[in-house]
């Protein structure tokens, strides 16, 4: 897998061009995408992912570090978007892991439960939520 490739979907998902000098959250966060993907999917370095788009390694560390703990936590357009570009790599890959020890696979394997659990909890409260409202439009029969 190349960083090319994983850049190339990611822009294409979003439509935007993720080495464009901006502190814009947008395209910061689809950025940091990036850098996550090309972490799980890649035997790449910090500084390799980095040179793909201009940034230094500090700057990937933080960017993979802010998506695990906070994007993919709470904003369900990035959960979903991580998961579809994360099919198409499974597909192109056929084991994408494959570059790693006993210990950081079993790592990556938690990391991937607590990811779907994280996308569980979101799809429950869009449903909770729509079955509220929901419930909230019957009209009560005397």
């Amino acid at each position: 897998m190349e960083l090319s490739q994983i850049r190339e979907l990611v822009e294409s998902e979003f439509k935007i061009d993720i080495s464009q000098a901006t502190r814009i959250r947008e395209v910061v966060y689809v950025r940091n995408l990036y850098y996550k993907l090309a972490r799980d999917y890649t035997s790449f370095g910090y500084s390799d992912i980095g040179k793909e788009i201009n940034k230094n390694h500090a700057t990937v560390i933080h960017g993979v570090k802010t998506m695990e703990e906070v994007v993919l936590l709470y904003d369900s357009k990035f959960i979903k978007a991580y998961s579809k570009i994360s099919r198409i790599l499974n597909k192109l890959t056929n084991d994408p892991k494959k570059y790693l020890e006993p210990d950081s696979y079993y790592r990556e394997k938690y990391k991937e439960l607590v990811f779907e659990h994280r996308k569980l909890i979101h799809i429950f409260r869009d449903v909770d939520k729509e079955l509220k409202r929901v419930k909230g439009l019957e009209v009560s029969h005397g």
